[in-house]
């Protein structure tokens, strides 16, 4: 792999390893076939959770119009496991590393982190390493955790949860925290969608979203959602951020916005408002009860921010 990627892993990994410190995983031993009657419940990444952990939900696949072949683009045009879906992004982002990198002697955070949750998909696919279908269950190699992955056709799922039985790393995985991530993916529309909560005492204190989708003209579109109710001292503050990002050979336009829902994140999704641009990005935003802080691209090799 691209050496670009597989610094996104390691980072990846050592991020889930660290939250991942003292789990107490809430799954079984490897199924080497399907199981009908254990297939995950709907998400409810957006519903008041209960007083007990959920099991992985099975978010909806986005549905998005059949999209055209990748023209002109490099990395895989055909998706066909979790891991081409990162190969895709870090391949596009090869092109726009240094003007991201190079903005004011220090990248824009926002620019970077949305890709450190599209990282933990390959060790899914390692739970079923032939792509065929069905449920197979294991653990997962980097995230030391026990997880899921189900596929029928063009469409996987996958996900985990587990229960901390001790402090990990930071005021967000604390002694009895659940962690949970819901996966969804269509490999036919090459699209890919990520959801991820942290519970404690059956409330919310950390949610993501993340959506992924490979364009016809060979770039990609990633629209972030988070969320948090508390902050990095660990005392109460709801703030939640916006991050829109198309990234293209050479193109690396972006939207970041703010607000304080927490992480009873607004119903957004890229699926039911087509292939976004950066200003329809911000008049979602706006729209949905954030306030743009900033937009900007690449243009001429340079990161800039809009005026």
């Amino acid at each position: 792999m691209r050496q670009n990627l597989s610094t996104l892993i390691v980072i990846a990994g050592a991020v889930l390893a660290f939250s991942a410190c003292g789990s107490k995983d809430q799954g079984k031993s490897r199924d080497k076939g399907p199981d009908p009657k254990a297939q995950p419940a709907e998400p409810g990444a957006n519903t008041p959770p209960g007083m007990t952990a959920e099991k992985p939900g099975e978010p909806k696949p986005a549905t998005v119009a059949e999209p055209k072949p990748a023209a002109n683009a490099t990395g895989p045009k055909e998706m066909k496991k979790l891991g081409d879906f990162v190969d895709a992004w870090t391949s596009r982002y090869q092109a726009n590393e240094a003007a991201v990198n190079a903005f004011e002697g220090m990248p824009i955070m926002e620019l970077v982190s949305p890709a450190l949750l599209l990282a933990i998909g390959p060790q899914f696919d390692l739970l079923n390493p032939d792509g065929a279908d069905g449920r197979f269950e294991g653990q997962l190699v980097m995230a030391g955790k026990k997880g899921f992955i189900e596929k029928k056709g063009a469409v996987i799922t996958f996900g985990y949860s587990h229960t901390l039985d001790k402090d990990g790393f930071g005021p967000t995985a604390k002694k009895g925290d659940v962690q949970i991530l819901e996966g969804a993916a269509d490999l036919a529309l090459r699209s890919i969608t990520l959801r991820s909560r942290t519970e404690r005492d059956g409330k919310k204190i950390t949610a993501t979203q993340t959506e992924y989708r490979l364009l016809a003209d060979g770039s990609m579109l990633c629209l972030s959602l988070n969320g948090h109710a508390i902050d990095g001292k660990g005392d109460p503050s709801k703030f939640s951020n916006f991050i829109f990002l198309h990234n293209g050979d050479k193109k690396y336009d972006f939207v970041v916005a703010k607000a304080e829902f927490g992480p009873e994140l607004p119903a957004v999704t890229m699926a039911e408002k087509g292939d976004l641009d950066k200003a329809k990005a911000a008049a979602l935003a706006t729209a949905s009860g954030y306030t743009v802080e900033k937009t900007g691209g690449v243009v001429d090799g340079k990161l800039v921010l809009d005026k």
